[in-house]
């Protein structure tokens, strides 16, 4: 109930968020740079507050509250409502000018939130680490105190924090999977804001970022617990941030600097890109600054205020993992010459082999562009959610061939029409910055022939096609008809993923005629129970404690699990992700001292059926109670069966 309440109350504060920036920079900015901005403070700024709160033990339900209250103090304020009052004035003109942007909108919302809806949680991530992950973050309030199955939990992972309200206002599982419909939406505005530069007419803009977001390795991944398009929606608005904005106010700064704190906040690999990034932010607005007459104190100072505090809130994983375990970047191992800093998986696993060599390899753009031919040739040749190379299909070509069919099309207009002035200038600076930071991106990003590590430098390189142009004012006829032919292969894109992709629409149709066997196991899944979780209660108002034999997560060479539950303990978290799951390994407890251990006092007790009468005999007493009530066999991938145990007394 109480999380179920500041679920609620955040979700409220989420909209005040979104709405009061957006009454305040539309005004100053325009509504497109608005729309981003309030975007921007709603989803990723929001869970940098909550990120920043856990991390000195507030939990997560108490900040809400607090911003809550705050911010129904400043909506009392005068001016708050003078605003609104203003706002609500020109809202019937605004939705007059916008219906082309609002009905796309909408429509890329109404999917998503559907597909979350109908589809339970499917990903091997998502099961793995960030469901769990999750959980935690509910059931202890802040970062500390987890009892973590496997160390992949260590990872930071903004978007499970962000995600926090959406999993638990309705008191169920009904949205845990749809973390990232949010950001999809930032990615949209982000683009918006980019093509800006070219096309005036908002819903031309809303269709041709459509067909971006269109990619099927965009397209399908909001609906489940994945963080690439989180991850590359940040780095994305950045990027068009620094190349669009002409302003350098503190503001600006701040915002663009929560867009660079997401980055290194979201995963880990975004300590590089956001460093990068946030250093040409920092580059960037000190030169716009001194372009405006500050002098260089008030321009450096300024820079630097505005974004020590984002990136400070964003060091929340980093702070608890240094403090836990002696390493920022738990579980991952560094080592640099005498330096070294102790973890489980050495640095060399994510910058060796295809991933790339080092922190920087030039050969990184080889792969990406091998990856975008695949695509174009051969379609989506692994159609699931990581779909690897080719996953954005026949995206770039559409762009590029939309792109080119309107400077024909100009071209040929001029040939009529002598009188329409040529423009020389173009988007050719805008371009270049956007061109010239997406490679900075791509250069340092591991494992770039992987589609959906690099969602964020592909939109973005994406925009930079469809900007160019030989006219100052390009005919209205040309941008209508390409923005209705971007809109239709959109559609038709999004029609195929839904069609012909694990986890699109057919895919969820199919599960409601699967048999437990084959249903997910995961909660929230309207169409059944998974076979392996049947003997656990299905009420979301009932939380268990539930003890899990594992093999201690993760080893040097990746996930070291034998049983289909140790290794994918999503499920057992239940319906409202309240029941406690301890992990547990024999070899710890051969002495056979538990004192006041969990394993005592289980509801439920999952050990792997070869050592069921070593734990009997460890606890002799306790076993007493115990009775076996179902067996999880297992399987080529997991070979070890489980055998569920329920304690009576």
């Amino acid at each position: 109930m109480l999380n179920t309440l500041a679920g609620s109350v955040g979700l409220v504060v989420q909209a005040g968020l979104f709405a009061g920036v957006y009454l305040l920079a539309a005004p100053r900015r325009g509504r497109a740079i608005a729309l981003l901005f309030a975007a921007l403070v709603a989803v990723d700024g929001y869970a940098l507050i909550l990120l920043g709160a856990m991390a000195l033990g507030i939990p997560w339900q108490a900040s809400n509250g607090v911003l809550v209250l705050a911010l129904v103090g400043l909506a009392c304020s005068p001016s708050a409502r003078e605003r609104v009052r203003r706002s609500r004035a020109r809202l019937g003109t605004l939705v007059r000018a916008s219906w082309g942007a609002i009905g796309i909108l909408a429509g890329v919302l109404a999917i998503q939130l559907l597909a979350v809806i109908l589809a339970p949680e499917m990903s091997i991530d998502g099961q793995l680490y960030h469901g769990p992950v999750l959980a935690q973050l509910l059931q202890s309030g802040t970062l500390w105190g987890w009892d973590a199955p496997n160390q992949y939990m260590y990872y930071t992972d903004l978007a499970m924090v962000g995600t926090l309200n959406l999993a638990t206002f309705t008191g169920t599982t009904w949205f845990d999977n749809g973390a990232q419909v949010p950001h999809l939406i930032i990615l949209l505005f982000a683009l918006n804001v980019a093509l800006q530069a070219r096309f005036p007419r908002a819903w031309v803009r809303f269709a041709m970022a459509g067909l971006i977001i269109s990619a099927p390795v965009i397209w399908i991944q909001p609906r489940i617990l994945y963080v690439d398009v989180a991850y590359g929606a940040a780095v994305a608005a950045l990027i068009v941030l620094i190349a669009t904005s002409r302003r350098a106010q503190w503001w600006d700064v701040t915002i663009a600097a929560i867009a660079g704190a997401s980055i290194l906040a979201i995963k880990p690999t975004g300590l590089l890109t956001g460093g990068l990034l946030l250093a040409a932010l920092v580059v960037v607005a000190i030169w716009r600054r001194r372009r405006s007459r500050l002098p260089w104190q008030r321009a450096v100072g300024g820079v630097v205020a505005a974004g020590v505090v984002p990136i400070m809130l964003a060091m929340g994983f980093y702070f608890r993992n240094l403090v836990s375990f002696g390493n920022p970047v738990y579980p991952v191992q560094v080592t640099v010459g005498s330096f070294s800093l102790p973890g489980i998986i050495d640095l060399s696993v994510f910058a060796s082999g295809d991933r790339g060599s080092g922190l920087l390899d030039l050969l990184r753009y080889q792969t990406f562009a091998e990856s975008l031919w695949d695509g174009v040739v051969n379609g989506v040749t692994k159609p699931d959610y990581d779909p690897r190379s080719g996953g954005f299909a026949y995206m770039p070509l559409f762009v590029l061939g939309i792109a080119v069919a309107i400077v024909v099309a100009q071209i040929v207009w001029r040939a009529r029409d002598s009188r329409v002035p040529i423009d020389r200038r173009g988007n050719w600076g805008v371009q270049a910055a956007l061109v010239l930071m997406s490679a900075a991106v791509l250069i340092v990003q591991p494992a770039t022939f992987d589609t959906r590590y690099v969602i964020g430098p592909a939109a973005v390189l994406a925009v930079a096609v469809l900007l160019p142009t030989t006219l100052r004012t390009t005919p209205p006829i040309i941008d209508i008809a390409a923005g209705a032919v971007a809109l239709v292969l959109a559609i038709g894109q999004v029609a195929w993923a839904e069609s012909n992709i694990l986890l699109g629409m057919s895919t969820i149709k199919d599960l409601r005629g699967f048999p437990a066997v084959w249903q997910p196991i995961t909660p929230g899944n309207p169409w059944g129970r998974g076979e392996s979780i049947s003997w656990l209660p299905d009420d979301p108002s009932r939380c268990f404690d539930i003890v899990l034999q594992t093999s201690g997560g993760v080893s040097a060479g990746g996930l070291a699990e034998r049983t289909s539950l140790s290794a994918l303990p999503y499920g057992l978290y239940g319906p409202a992700l309240c029941n406690v799951v301890t992990p547990v390994q024999i070899d710890s407890y051969a002495d056979g001292s538990f004192q006041a251990h969990p394993l005592l006092t289980a509801d439920f007790l999952l050990f792997n059926a070869d050592d069921e009468q070593k734990w009997r005999q460890l606890a002799p007493g306790a076993s007493d109670c115990w009775i076996v009530v179902d067996q999880v066999p297992g399987s080529e991938t997991y070979p070890q069966d489980i055998v569920v145990i329920r304690a009576v007394c």
